[in-house]
């Protein structure tokens, strides 16, 4: 079997299991075996990422919550993102053929002849250097190889945004709008910043305190399969008080385990823009990128130049 056919069949395999979660729990305390957790994290001032309480606190936040809301990006770093973001064509559904500056939505919308809910960017951190160096941050790293061992990798580096739009059910749940639990492998951890401010109505992140360790009651009404939950089921099996809502300021950072119940909030009031970090295990190698061929819906024009 080939490298890429190996690499399927093993996360499909991973995909069956890793839902158990004594099978997730067991793999994470093999792989932090000898692996001292209660160091401070690393306060460089170049480092892009600033964090508000160290290793051993954040740790024990995603063991009990599933959730590590300390994490802030520096102004000048968000600043460079979203400057890069303004000034690069991001994609349409993920489509490389579907591709718009942001403030020209309104064209690629017509171009395209439906609404425009999420338009990501490939391979960001190629093309923007303070996205590179979010990437290496020694806190994200530090925080990763805390709860998932020394073997944490850095597998995705993504960036997108979600536009406040009349989307159909069907697109929502595709882009992840309604709770539900990623398996992305044995064990994994993700970061999140928010590049532009978000309070209510700008699609801000939903997760589902202690959700990260269903017991098989849990699992047995989900049906031990991938599914999306509305508002309305999450409240009634886990509470509304678990229930939380992160708004905060451009540069709000949090670390989640997101085999916890989690959505994304659709838009109803101002676009996000979102960076998005995943750390894993093992790389199943899924999210290559460097040979894509795009194109652009519209012709690009300056930000502020006439249409």
């Amino acid at each position: 079997m080939s490298g890429p056919l190996l690499a399927r069949a093993s996360y499909e395999f991973m995909q069956r299991i890793a839902r158990f979660s004594g099978v997730r729990r067991a793999t994470m305390a093999r792989a932090r075996q000898g692996q001292p957790a209660d160091g401070p994290l690393p306060t460089a001032a170049a480092d892009p990422v600033q964090a508000s309480a160290s290793t051993a606190a954040m740790l024990a936040d995603l063991e009990r919550d599933g959730l590590a809301p300390h994490l802030r990006l520096r102004p000048d770093v968000v600043a460079d993102i979203q400057r890069w973001a303004d000034s690069s064509p991001c994609f349409a559904y993920e489509n490389p053929a579907h591709g718009f500056l942001p403030h020209q939505r309104t064209q690629a919308e017509a171009a395209l002849g439906r609404p425009i809910l999420k338009a990501v960017y490939f391979n960001p951190e190629q093309g923007c250097a303070a996205m590179r160096a979010v990437c290496d941050s020694p806190q994200v790293h530090a925080v990763a190889q805390a709860y998932l061992g020394a073997g944490a990798q850095l597998v995705s580096r993504q960036l997108w945004w979600t536009f406040p739009t009349d989307a159909d059910e069907k697109t929502r749940k595709k882009a992840a709008h309604f709770f539900h639990r990623d398996i992305d492998d044995w064990a994994f951890l993700k970061f999140f910043f928010y590049i532009t401010p978000v309070q209510a109505g700008d699609g801000s992140h939903h997760f589902v305190l202690q959700s990260h360790r269903p017991g098989w009651k849990q699992l047995t009404v989900e049906g031990f399969q991938k599914k999306r939950w509305t508002d309305e089921q999450v409240r009634r099996g886990y509470g509304a008080p678990a229930m939380r809502e992160l708004h905060g300021p451009a540069g709000l950072g949090f670390a989640e385990d997101t085999f916890g119940l989690h959505k994304a909030q659709s838009p109803s009031v101002h676009p996000r823009l979102l960076v998005s970090l995943v750390f894993q295990r093992n790389d199943y190698h899924l999210e290559d990128h460097s040979h894509l061929r795009t194109q652009l819906l519209v012709p690009p024009v300056a930000q502020g130049q006439a249409a």
